[in-house]
């Protein structure tokens, strides 16, 4: 999800009559006052009134382009108000390719506001090459349109973008896939300038990758040289009793982070483990030979948290009598994951937090720049993890978190389930320190910190679900995107069907609804100010009058 819309579409203007009645019927609306003919009237204004369906960006931030890219090589634009079609380019792609197998990512914005940004668009194609071409955002036009010789794997993105007056131009790696002999695989630099070029070299000695092969369950990292050469650093290869590599999830590289220190409720503080190359693994036994031929009791899930710039074991934990599927997420220093409980016969969800034993940050550091501490793969910190798991009642078929601009708003959890159904749930129901007290029974401490009871079981509110009773036919994914206001994020969960809705998963703190009656107040705020004056000088009447007397 994301893209800036432009266009001029504009809404009715009102005049100052009407402007002071739509107030009046608002106010009266919020004190149930109203009457049912007038909550019909507010109604009607405030669909006449909205500015969803406009075609301009807007300060918050939530007005949106929702670019898809398909499997079939097509690129629609769809207004996040109204789903309607903008633009679409058809490409035309490889058959048989999944979602996974093409990628749309930002290419070229500008701070200036008459100029729209770009979209690179990278898709496999029958000749084991990959089409890469670059199109505006706002009319769909394609700018550049060529090939590269190699079929993509996946795709790095330098640290720094280049800079041309007030553009910016971001500089991919394209790495294609690798060969089953332990050849490397090939790197191509996109855009392919000399300045590019240059960028790529020098940031090259610093990047990482990794690849998983899920059929004989290897987990490879990789590493580059000042030439562009992949290097083989590390590799992880299942144990004989977890073969199969169910899952693979890494942590977001532009994921945004307010605090490096979790603030307890005494005063204290537990410093985060924020490694952006942590990366989750989960092996067992396939799922369907599971369920077919191996008892509960024989059944060992695997799942490992490793570094993956020096492979290193961050934590490990194994689950006797579980099996997958597998859906993970990893998100600043935590990784939440869901399987099946083969013993219990119960879905179950795991939350793992890592922590550095022995870092100490004051709170003046804290408060002064302390979250920009910096911390090498090579030289790692001792960990405190903190694990906890629970029972929930929906099988899950895809896990995402939510997104906000500056990472301030708690993050929520958000799980799709098998009945195409999206589920929001509150961290705070996650929290491996959950004490095992009740409400009476928790210290002062806790209850600052806002920590749940313990209970072995998630609960599942009917008012927690974003997707309300509908279905998303096919659902497949859920993508996030942040707004520019901190409390909200977008949504789209796409399969079949596609749903769009926007978020708050901290409620909305920094903003005021809509159709709030600020003519109203400036009206309210006046009276008490004329009332204020009025009886100021009454009071003074009234004073003199008494010394007279």
């Amino acid at each position: 999800a994301g893209g800036a819309g432009a266009g001029g579409a504009g809404r009715p203007r009102l005049t100052l009559r009407a402007r002071l009645d739509f107030q009046l019927l608002s106010f009266k609306d919020s004190v149930m006052l109203a009457k049912p003919q007038e909550q019909r009237a507010l109604r009607e204004q405030r669909s006449a009134q909205s500015t969803k369906h406009l075609l301009h960006r807007d300060a918050n931030g939530f007005r949106r382009l929702l670019l898809l890219l398909t499997s079939s090589g097509s690129l629609v634009a769809l207004h996040n108000g109204s789903g309607r079609v903008m633009w679409s380019v058809h490409f035309g792609a490889a058959p048989g390719l999944t979602a996974a197998s093409v990628q749309l990512l930002p290419w070229r914005s500008s701070h200036d506001v008459l100029h729209a940004p770009e979209v690179l668009v990278l898709l496999p194609q029958a000749d084991r090459q990959t089409l890469a071409a670059s199109v505006n955002v706002h009319t769909g036009a394609v700018l550049t349109l060529g090939r590269l010789p190699l079929q993509f794997q996946q795709v790095l993105e330098l640290p720094q973008p280049l800079r041309e007056g007030a553009t910016e131009q971001r500089v991919y790696l394209v790495v294609a896939a690798g060969s089953s002999d332990g050849i490397p695989p090939q790197v191509e630099v996109l855009p392919g300038g000399p300045a590019a070029k240059q960028a790529a070299a020098a940031a090259a000695p610093s990047m990482h990758f990794w690849e998983a092969d899920r059929a004989s369950g290897v987990v490879t990292g990789w590493g580059l040289d000042g030439t562009l050469a992949a290097q083989q650093l590390w590799q992880s290869v299942r144990p004989k009793a977890s073969p199969a590599l169910l899952t693979a999830a890494a942590r977001h590289p532009h994921e945004p982070l307010h605090s490096s220190a979790k603030v307890l409720g005494d005063r204290s503080m537990m410093v985060k483990h924020l490694n952006r190359h942590a990366l989750l693994i989960a092996s067992g036994a396939a799922p369907a030979t599971a369920a077919a031929s191996v008892a509960p009791e024989d059944l060992h899930l695997q799942v490992d948290i490793i570094d993956a710039v020096t492979g290193r074991m961050l934590h490990s934990q194994v689950h006797q009598g579980c099996r997958g599927p597998v859906h993970g997420v990893v998100a600043e220093h935590w990784a939440l994951y869901t399987y099946w409980n083969a013993a219990e016969r119960r879905h179950q969800v795991s939350v793992v937090e890592l922590y550095e034993a022995d870092a100490e940050i004051s709170r003046v550091q804290l408060l002064m720049g302390g979250s920009n501490r910096t911390s090498s793969s090579f030289a790692p910190p001792r960990l405190q993890a903190l694990q906890a798991s629970w029972f929930w009642g929906a099988d899950v078929k895809v896990a995402a978190i939510t997104s906000t601009s500056r990472g301030i708003a708690s993050k929520a959890v958000l799980l799709g389930t098998t009945t195409d159904q999206v589920y929001m749930m509150d961290k705070r129901f996650l929290d491996p320190r959950r004490p095992r007290k009740t409400i009476k029974t928790m210290t002062p401490a806790e209850q600052e910190e806002r920590l749940l009871p313990w209970a072995p079981l998630l609960p599942l509110l009917p008012n927690s679900y974003p997707s309300l009773s509908h279905r998303i036919a096919g659902l497949q994914g859920i993508v996030t995107a942040p707004a520019v206001m901190e409390s909200t994020t977008h949504l789209l969960a796409h399969g079949i069907d596609l749903m769009y809705v926007r978020l708050a998963p901290a409620a909305s703190f920094d903003g005021l609804a809509t159709d709030f009656p600020h003519a109203l107040l400036v009206v309210l705020v006046a009276a008490m100010l004329l009332g204020s004056f009025a009886l100021r000088g009454l009071a003074q009447k009234k004073e003199v009058k008494g010394k007279w007397e």
